[in-house]
């Protein structure tokens, strides 16, 4: 699910309600009641840090900024605490003096992409386990 958005220069602080409402499930009654500053609170804790980092330096520069992040989808949604991971592509648009006004971008779920990563990962790891064990691919001279 690919969900584009505007947001005003005055609510650049991540308004991850983009994040919810581009997940499977989100109603519209959902999403509006998650357009505040506490939409914050369906972050991944362990993210918020790195993409408020990420975002601080996109506004200094008037550039791009990308994140892939965690949400968790609010109590009364139909997949309340299902974490999900999004990536978010946009740019922040400046006026004629270089003044940030807008962040345009795009959210998408990717939820299946990092579960097949970590999939890969996993077997990568029970593959080199298995040749070290097997002693496969290697030789003494």
């Amino acid at each position: 699910m690919v969900q584009s958005w505007v947001r005003s220069a005055r609510t650049l602080p991540l308004g991850s309600s983009n994040a919810i409402c581009a997940l499977p499930g989100c109603t519209d009654t959902t999403c509006r009641q998650l357009r505040s500053k506490t939409s914050r609170r369906f972050v991944h804790r362990d993210d918020l840090t790195r993409i408020d980092a990420a975002l601080a330096k996109a506004r200094g520069t008037g550039g791009v900024w990308n994140a892939e992040y965690r949400v968790m989808h609010p109590p009364n949604h139909p997949h309340a605490g299902e974490t999900r991971w999004v990536a978010v592509e946009s740019s922040v648009v400046c006026d004629s003096q270089g003044i940030p006004k807008r962040l345009l971008g795009v959210t998408r779920d990717i939820t299946h992409q990092k579960q097949a990563e970590q999939a890969l990962a996993e077997r990568n790891m029970q593959l080199s386990l298995a040749g070290k064990s097997a002693r496969v691919g290697s030789s003494r001279l």
